[in-house]
């Protein structure tokens, strides 16, 4: 699963640099206004990392649950570390990148001023660059109450993970195990405000999350002389389903829904391959840059936008021709080399910043199970 967590955060990367280079495939900032065309390359890839969040965070919680170790302090504890240690860092440097653009790279059709053509700037971002949009995408309401800040449109599948991530545990303590009658009528409420909170679309997208977890609950009993055949079945199957539905979209959640579904097959036939991977230096490839791809999906944007508003000015859709289709990819290894940084400063440390944060509880509170 490494790789393919690594390869879903680059295509992500890579939609976004076409769009911003050779003006393709508008990106929606406003998923009611999203029609057939909103989940392009980037959009499919956040589908696959639904469906993995679903498999890894769901599971896990699932297992807790089953088997009576379930904390809600020790829940909330990884979760929110593992989100905040690399959202907070990305939001004041992206916004920073922001600004200095909007100051400098604003005039003279700079993509910062939104010229027609492109999909990816609206004319409204000076308003989504203040004090309660950064504060709103820090504590997940992107999409919700704000749009999401400043530049970084992709910002936007987070507050939709955050808010699975609340709701899962929830309903799973409603109708399974021994939570009291109280405690679930406490819980059902609060699941039912989240819901009409977040609204029916994101809403939609959990049940691409909840794939994910189904299965983590399903047996592996393909039998050992069919997995390889079923391996590449469930890899042609998923390719044919992104490549149909990337020309013939219906309705959005449908469409993601459908990718989804694709994608929970293939990875429930991979499960089967238990043997590991011959080659150490795939491994070790694979595991660092699936390591990095969180830190990769929220910083890469806004730095790519103002490398566009270096070079690109004013700005305009470049041809596609050979020149500079190698100049777009310079500047994408550039981001990625840019979001490797931010992940040694930040993500690559989580583990210990997660320990300081727990002794420090633990020395305030000796008594308190976390």
């Amino acid at each position: 699963m490494d790789a393919i967590r690594a390869i879903a955060a680059f295509l992500v990367l890579a939609g976004h640099a076409r769009m911003l280079f050779f003006g393709e495939h508008q990106l929606h900032r406003n998923p009611a206004a999203a029609g057939a065309s909103a989940l392009g390359l980037g959009g499919q890839a956040v589908m696959v990392f639904f469906v993995l969040s679903g498999f890894l965070v769901g599971g896990s919680a699932w297992r807790s649950i089953q088997e009576g170790r379930w904390s809600w302090r020790k829940y909330l504890f990884q979760r929110m570390t593992r989100l905040w240690i690399v959202l907070i860092p990305a939001l004041i440097v992206g916004g920073i990148f922001d600004h200095v653009g909007m100051q400098f790279l604003y005039s003279n059709g700079g993509i910062y001023s939104a010229p027609p053509g492109q999909g990816m700037i609206e004319p409204t971002l000076g308003a989504a660059m203040g004090l309660k949009v950064l504060a709103g995408n820090a504590f997940f309401f992107q999409k919700i109450l704000v749009p999401s800040y400043g530049t970084n449109a992709a910002m936007w599948s987070l507050a939709n993970e955050f808010w699975y991530y609340m709701l899962f545990p929830l309903l799973l303590l409603i109708f399974v195990g021994r939570t009291p009658v109280i405690l679930r009528v406490l819980f059902g409420l609060i699941a039912a405000c989240i819901l009409m909170l977040i609204g029916i679309k994101i809403a939609g997208l959990f049940l691409v999350w909840l794939l994910g977890f189904g299965v983590s609950t399903l047996e592996l009993t393909i039998p050992p002389r069919f997995r390889r055949p079923a391996t590449i079945v469930a890899l042609l199957q998923f390719l044919a389903v992104v490549t149909v539905l990337r020309r013939y979209q219906t309705h959005f959640v449908l469409t993601a829904s459908a990718i989804g579904l694709s994608f929970a097959l293939f990875l429930y036939v991979i499960l089967h391959a238990r043997q590991p991977v011959n080659s150490l230096s795939y491994q070790r490839v694979a595991t660092t840059l699936s390591k990095s791809s969180y830190t990769l999906y929220l910083v890469h944007l806004p730095f790519l936008v103002f490398l566009v508003g270096l070079v690109n000015k004013p700005w305009h859709a470049w041809p596609k021709r050979p020149t500079y289709l190698l100049l777009s990819i310079l500047f994408v290894v550039i981001a990625y080399s840019y979001a490797w940084i931010m992940y040694l400063l930040f993500e690559r440390n989580t583990d210990a910043i997660r320990k300081r944060l727990f002794e420090r509880r633990s020395l305030a509170a000796p008594a308190v199970r976390s």
